[in-house]
């Protein structure tokens, strides 16, 4: 898509953007816009490669609007793309203070209600109530 801003930029507004994980490395940035510009009209779309062009297994997605990322965010987790079920959470690189990527020590965990200080045992789906927190890890 001619139209479309290259995948090597970088999004430019955090609060309109999700990070998509859990991506199969064969994922094209096409395939993956189709699937998620049903949520809305997409700004960017940065599907991350390794130095050989390979995708990496994750992407960001700028939306046009921060409805149309909401609307992602609450019905894209966990849908089957190219074969894979994916993980879909918010931005936390630019919108949460402190936050490390997993490759540093930090991350979601399994779900994206997890922290440093909780081993969550459900899906993000569930309330606050329905998590397991191991308090041996000290």
């Amino acid at each position: 898509d001619p139209q479309a801003p290259s995948s090597k930029q970088k999004t430019e507004d955090a609060y309109k953007t999700l990070f998509v994980g859990r991506i199969s490395y064969e994922t094209t940035e096409k395939q993956l816009r189709r699937e998620l510009e049903r949520y809305g009209d997409i700004v960017n779309l940065r599907l991350v490669e390794d130095e050989d062009g390979k995708c990496r297994g994750y992407a960001f997605v700028e939306y046009k609007d921060e409805g149309a990322m909401k609307a992602a965010y609450k019905n894209a987790d966990g849908k089957k793309i190219d074969g894979r079920r994916v993980v879909v959470d918010v931005e936390r690189g630019r919108t949460v203070r402190d936050w490390k990527p997993r490759k540093l020590g930090g991350g979601i965990g399994d779900t994206r209600l997890g922290g440093a200080d909780v081993n969550v045992k459900y899906s993000g789906r569930y309330g606050i109530d329905s998590f397991h927190c191991d308090t041996s890890l000290g």
